[in-house]
């Protein structure tokens, strides 16, 4: 048995919580660390990342403790660094830390396990199984429920079973935002797994972040997007009224790319021309999560949202960004 490309969740809103019906559903709360398959071989067990890319060596208990496993099993999870659990209506949650996890898996094999010396080992969280061992079974037609009951029976070491929540999801939800967790992921309980795609019955609802930054570059587009704006630098104004570069984002709609292009298109010929530069666009976008370790934090993956017309350039304040 050898990777298998895992199952993805589409997004939710966080008013669906309150209002659809959520019988044959339950929640579990959602944690960023790095997505992980891992898989049970003849002689030995394999970690891979959510693309296919070996992680061998990096995590060398984990290697270890899943040769407990059946040979052929592969389980779907979350490598991720548990400093911490919090009591949530009965329930442990584990808290993760997404710096230090990818301070480690992002390293090379002999830093990673430097690292976790230093910082603590990595535990993987499980949402699956996807294929069980003694033959290789495939469970993919098997429903959610009857893949619970069987990760359920699954004792291995490192192994951290995320607790799942039934009730008033909205509640929960609130719960475990307050508590500093990024989501929740609502699972039909009848739902087959299909692996490399998007299923109806693992929705994902996360809470994030907005900012109000200044638009000040572009980067290239590549292969459908050739000839126009890759993704949209921004920055911010510190209190000495220096602009500071944040990072970038995409995430625009195909006619909002378009507009953008012609917008840099225009600022390039404005410039050639010798025209003054026009006055910076302010911009919303969105994180989920804040990285880094300084006294400002940097937006984990910004979303461009939209322009916004009611905001002067110099309100985008680099305070927006600090720990």
């Amino acid at each position: 048995m050898s990777f298998i490309e895992p199952m993805l969740a589409r997004a939710a809103e966080e008013s669906d919580l309150s209002t659809k019906n959520w019988d044959g559903w339950v929640l579990e709360p959602k944690h960023d660390g790095m997505r992980a398959i891992v898989v049970r071989t003849t002689d030995g067990v394999e970690i891979y990342s959510r693309t296919g890319k070996t992680q061998k060596g990096k995590c060398p208990h984990l290697e270890e403790a899943f040769m407990v496993l059946p040979e052929g099993t592969v389980l779907d999870g979350e490598l991720a660094m548990v400093e911490s659990y919090i009591d949530v209506y009965g329930k442990q949650v584990p808290v993760v830390n997404f710096n230090k996890t990818m301070r480690v898996m992002g390293s090379g094999v002999d830093k990673a396990v430097l690292r976790q010396s230093e910082l603590g080992s990595l535990s993987f969280i499980i949402f699956d199984v996807m294929v069980l061992g003694n033959g290789g079974r495939t469970l993919y037609e098997t429903p959610q429920d009857s893949r619970f009951s069987i990760s359920d029976s699954l004792t291995v070491k490192h192994m951290v079973h995320n607790p799942r929540f039934e009730g008033d999801f909205e509640e929960i939800y609130n719960t475990l935002i307050k508590a500093g967790v990024e989501g929740a992921i609502l699972k039909g309980l009848k739902g087959e797994y299909l692996p490399g795609k998007r299923s109806k019955t693992w929705l994902k609802v996360k809470s994030a972040k907005t900012f109000d930054v200044v638009v000040t570059g572009f980067t290239e587009g590549q292969g459908k997007y050739e000839g126009q704006i890759g993704a949209i630098e921004f920055s911010a104004y510190d209190d000495n009224g220096s602009l500071n570069y944040v990072g970038r984002c995409s995430g625009m709609t195909d006619e909002e790319r378009l507009k953008w292009t012609e917008y840099r298109n225009a600022m390039a010929a404005d410039k050639a021309a010798g025209k003054p530069f026009p006055e910076y666009t302010v911009i919303e976008v969105k994180a989920n999560e804040m990285v880094g370790s300084g006294e400002y934090r940097t937006p984990r993956h910004p979303q461009y949202q939209h322009i916004r017309v009611d905001k002067n350039p110099a309100d985008c304040k680099m305070e927006q960004f600090k720990a």
